[in-house]
């Protein structure tokens, strides 16, 4: 999962962390395609300091006001929170902002007490930039785009050599036929 983004990784646990210099620590995974990058944000979160406590939100349909509140409460300090899909803080009617620009305020007004990891598919961040600067809010992005075929298998070969097996090839005995 992680595989070809150590660097990007790295950066971005330093910045979650406060060592980046920015006041903020807030950042976005942002994603190509239908997926909320839940195991990606996982395997990020599994990278940090066990010090901090992981609070996960998994968005999982349309989410209003007083569920954003309830997001910003359980940021009690030392936290990491993890949203995933912020398309679903967004509803295209008026007032559809509302969510998103109360999650937003939130973390400005947390002032880095906090870690925040937001995740969002690619084309839904380029909309919901165009009505709230994000990129002030989260200064640290990730553009995690589809593997490609080397990328899979790089990641297929590194995990497997996590099971304490090898991979040998016994030579076949050769037909006479």
């Amino acid at each position: 999962m992680l595989t070809g983004r150590e660097k990007d990784i790295e950066r971005l646990h330093q910045h979650l962390m406060g060592r980046s210099g920015s006041p903020s620590r807030a950042a976005a995974v942002l994603f190509q395609g239908a997926t909320n990058g839940g195991a990606l944000l996982q395997a990020i979160a599994r990278g940090l300091s066990q010090d901090i406590r992981v609070v996960r939100h998994s968005l999982k349909g349309a989410v209003g006001t007083k569920e954003v509140q309830e997001i910003l409460e359980s940021a009690t300090g030392g936290c990491l929170v993890l949203v995933e899909d912020l398309r679903f803080l967004v509803k295209l009617e008026a007032g559809g902002l509302e969510p998103l620009r109360l999650l937003v305020e939130g973390i400005l007004e947390d002032n880095g007490k906090n870690a925040w990891i937001v995740s969002c598919e690619q084309s839904s961040w380029d909309y919901l930039h165009h009505h709230l600067p994000l990129e002030g809010i989260f200064p640290e992005r990730i553009q995690v785009g589809q593997l490609t075929t080397l990328e899979l298998r790089r990641a297929i070969l590194e995990r497997h050599g996590m099971s304490g097996f090898s991979l040998e090839y016994e030579e076949m005995e050769r037909s006479f036929l």
